[in-house]
C-alpha cells in the first residue's frame, strides 16, 4: 500500500469513526457511566485522527505516530521483557484474526492514541498486565 493510499485509508477510517459513533456507544454500553466513559473515549481518539491528519507530511507509516485502529503494534511486557504484537481492529469488524485485539476491550481502550515509549497498565480477568510500546506500523 502507497502512502497515498494508507493516508487515504486513515482519512476513511476516520469519517466511518465520527458516522458510527451513536450507533457504537449505543450498542457496547449499557449503563449511563459507560456510554459516557465511551463516548469521551472516542471523542478524543477522533480528535487524535485529526492531529495526525493535519501533520501528514511528518507521517512515516512503518513508524506510526500513535496508535489507532487498524494499528499493528509491538509491546515488551514490563519485568519479563516478553515481547507481543497486536492488531487494533473495530468492534464492528467481520473477521478477527489471532492477535487481533478490539479497541473498546480493555487493552485496546489502553492502547488507543499511545505512542512509542508510552507505557500502558491493564485489569483483565488473568491478572493485571503492564507492557511499553515499542512499535507501531499503519497497514491498513
Amino acid at each position: 500500500m502507497t502512502n497515498s493510499s494508507q493516508f487515504e485509508s486513515i482519512v476513511k477510517h476516520l469519517l466511518e469513526v465520527e458516522e458510527s459513533i451513536e450507533d457504537l456507544v449505543d450498542s457496547l454500553s449499557s449503563s449511563i457511566e459507560e456510554r459516557t466513559e465511551l463516548s469521551e473515549l472516542m471523542k478524543t481518539y477522533i480528535q487524535g485522527v485529526e492531529e495526525i491528519i493535519r501533520n501528514k507530511e511528518q507521517i512515516n507509516y512503518t513508524q506510526f505516530p500513535a496508535v489507532i485502529i487498524g494499528c499493528r503494534v509491538r509491546m515488551e511486557e514490563v519485568g519479563s521483557g516478553d515481547s507481543v504484537e497486536y492488531r487494533i481492529v473495530s468492534p464492528f469488524s467481520k473477521e478477527y484474526d489471532a492477535g487481533d485485539v478490539s479497541c473498546v476491550s480493555p487493552v485496546g481502550r489502553k492502547l488507543l492514541l499511545k505512542k512509542v515509549g508510552d507505557e500502558i497498565s491493564v485489569s483483565v480477568p488473568m491478572g493485571n498486565l503492564h507492557y511499553k510500546v515499542i512499535s507501531i506500523s499503519y497497514d491498513e
